[in-house]
């Protein structure tokens, strides 16, 4: 049923005011719930009609104000409650599927909070103060302000969900027993020079010794190792996922890194620039997005259309 289309009826008992309150606060878990685990290429994939995963959440968080004005009205007594923008025009111009889903879940959960410790301040009298609807015309109890988001919440949140099951196959567990490659380890002379290369390109380290040291990098680690005798060809290449891969290189040779090839896309859609580290192992800054994972010529699963 579209959203336009619910009338609201019967309106929730007064007694329900608490009760409400615990679904509110139960939202920002279920938007990280269903934002995390999903390469955001995904997340961010529109339908034909209609919008993707990571804007349907959005679209909470552009609500939060309007709920916040009509909570105020109703404390003020005003008589008539503010009308929401149909044509969901913040929601359009807002970008949420450029954000980072971390990012936008956390700004979620902290402007709800905000909400909810406004709400939790009130008692069952301040629950049945009215004003009227401006589009179900009709008496509007805070208590049904209260059940309108929580309404509100379920409806984009199943939409998200109904999108997130259309994904062309589940992302993998990280806790699920199997194998898991978190760890590369590349050769080095120099463990001082690898180490001043690699924080330039943002790798944090977790350990530092005159013959080893180990960043961290996203989830996974990386290790370089002195050897006394470098290979003739390097028997490994680093690959990095980087966002906004055009800006970080430029950053790059703007802070004197030598590249042997700036961006460009490749045959397999992916965009790589190429550089070495002091060692001359190769190392690539890509962006691959939903290509990593679901390229059109992936093996497919049992049951995978």
């Amino acid at each position: 049923m579209k959203w336009i289309d619910r009338r609201f009826e019967p309106p929730p008992e007064p007694g329900l005011f608490r009760a409400i309150l615990e679904r509110l606060r139960g939202t920002p878990a279920r938007v990280r719930a269903r934002l995390h685990g999903h390469p955001p290429e995904l997340l961010s994939l529109r339908p034909d009609v209609g919008w993707s995963v990571q804007t349907h959440l959005g679209h909470l968080l552009d609500l939060e104000p309007l709920w916040a004005t009509r909570l105020d009205e109703l404390l003020a007594g005003d008589a008539v409650l503010s009308a929401a923008d149909m044509s969901n025009a913040a929601t359009e111009a807002a970008g949420h599927d450029a954000r980072d889903p971390v990012e936008l879940a956390a700004e979620f959960g902290r402007v709800r909070g905000e909400l909810l410790s406004r709400l939790e301040a009130l008692d069952d009298d301040d629950a049945l103060r009215v004003a009227r609807h401006p589009r179900l015309d009709r008496p509007f109890r805070l208590v049904d302000l209260v059940a309108f988001i929580a309404e509100h919440d379920d409806h984009h949140l199943a939409a998200a969900t109904a999108l997130a099951r259309a994904f062309p196959e589940p992302v993998l567990d990280l806790e699920a027993e199997g194998p898991r490659l978190n760890q590369v380890t590349v050769p080095a002379v120099d463990v001082a020079a690898s180490l001043d290369f690699y924080r330039r390109l943002g790798a944090v380290p977790v350990v530092i010794s005159p013959h080893y040291a180990r960043f961290r990098v996203g989830a996974a680690t990386l290790s370089v190792h002195v050897v006394e005798d470098l290979p003739a060809v390097p028997p490994t290449a680093v690959y990095l996922e980087i966002r906004d891969l055009d800006a970080f290189v430029e950053r790059l040779i703007r802070a004197g890194l030598e590249f042997e090839s700036t961006p460009r896309d490749e045959p397999w859609r992916w965009r790589e620039a190429r550089l070495r580290d002091p060692a001359g192992n190769p190392v690539v800054l890509y962006r691959a997005g939903a290509m990593r994972l679901f390229p059109p010529w992936r093996v497919r699963e049992s049951g995978e259309a």
